[in-house]
């Protein structure tokens, strides 16, 4: 789907969206091949084995994400796909909410 954005946050939200979510399919496939996954709950299982890089090259994509706080922005939107994609980075495997980021979290985001 094309959009025209009107900054460069959101382009690359709306990317990273797109790009998370077709990173969630591909690792549940892995975790598949390895024959770990649980169908019924495809989403926790393939978290639990295998943690989910994420790349941006948007400091200020990365500052929102990683921000302990949640930061609102001008655009409706916007700030609900950033705050969907921030309730990924801050949930462990079994989808609970952490108080602080760790490395052994499932998703990692990395500039």
């Amino acid at each position: 789907m094309k959009r025209v954005c009107r900054s460069t946050l959101q382009a690359e939200s709306y990317g990273m969206t797109a790009a998370v979510e077709e990173g969630m399919r591909l690792r549940a496939m892995l975790v598949d091949a390895r024959e770990l996954l649980d169908r019924r709950k495809w989403e926790i299982s393939s978290r639990e084995q295998m943690q989910h890089l994420w790349l941006s090259d948007c400091k200020s994509l990365e500052d929102h994400l990683l921000s302990d706080s949640l930061a609102k922005t001008d655009d409706k939107r916007l700030s609900v796909d950033i705050a969907a994609l921030r309730q990924l980075i801050w949930q462990n495997a079994p989808e609970e909410d952490q108080e602080e980021l760790s490395i052994e979290l499932p998703d990692q985001i990395m500039d």
